[in-house]
């Protein structure tokens, strides 16, 4: 006896959608895995290249600091991410300080600042790269004018590659956030041994890096926050080959 012409069609509808759901499940567990295992135990020390001209830079803030704004979300109480300020002679320009891939990468996403000049016109774009060697890594540079390189999604780029210079008009200053694993991270917990020595030997002391929670409680005591700055939330460089 013939099965009806529907009941055929119903069973191999559900096959191709089970192949379907199959193949969805096998494609996320190859890329979210690896992620997840990544994204396991101490932050990988493998930072090679600086993002910025750190020899143009004067003043860096703290993680967890109340410079700028809330972030990653505008209501969080603290800044997870780090500005680098120019020394006036280097600032108030979109074309004097370079940035650079700190590893090699995927660009994952360009879009345009929200802050915009006296002018109207945006102040620089926000890159977000991904790491190809730790994929759990992201960073997301601020205020990047990227016009002489014209960089694109999805371009792979190379440790050191010269991704185009810091926004700097109006603030003096650019910064950098990043990401491990959904969570927001130091951009000193990833430096190895000697890029840590690069900032050690401009006066940097890595400990003081990022604030911890007393030292943020005190902040507020003292009536500090994002509306009255906290003069203890930048950390001065010295060694800096650059003229003020």
């Amino acid at each position: 006896m013939e099965k009806p012409f529907q009941w055929v069609m119903d069973r191999k509808k559900k096959k191709i959608v089970l192949g379907i759901f199959i193949s969805v499940v096998i494609v996320a567990g190859i890329v979210f895995i690896p992620i997840g295992i990544d994204a396991a135990g101490p932050a990988p020390k493998f930072i090679e290249e600086n993002w910025i001209e750190l020899d143009k830079i004067a003043n860096i803030s703290k993680f967890n600091s109340a410079i700028g704004h809330g972030f990653p979300l505008p209501w969080d109480e603290t800044s997870k991410k780090h500005y680098f300020r120019a020394f006036n002679s280097c600032g108030d320009s979109n074309e004097d300080v370079k940035v650079f891939a700190p590893t090699d990468a995927i660009i994952t996403w360009i879009m345009d600042e929200s802050h915009r000049l006296d002018n109207g016109e945006i102040r620089g774009k926000q890159l977000h790269l991904v790491s190809t060697t730790h994929p759990s890594i992201e960073f997301t540079l601020f205020h990047i004018n990227i016009e002489k390189t014209n960089l694109r999604v999805f371009q792979r780029v190379k440790a050191g590659d010269e991704l185009g210079f810091c926004d700097m008009r109006d603030e003096c200053d650019t910064d950098i956030a990043v990401m491990r694993g959904g969570q927001s991270i130091s951009w000193f917990e990833l430096l190895s041994e000697d890029l840590r020595e690069e900032y050690e030997d401009r006066g940097l002391k890595l400990e003081d890096v990022i604030k911890s929670e007393e030292e943020i409680r005190e902040t507020k005591e003292d009536g500090y926050g994002f509306d009255n700055e906290d003069p203890d939330d930048w950390i001065q460089l010295s060694w800096i080959n650059c003229t003020v």
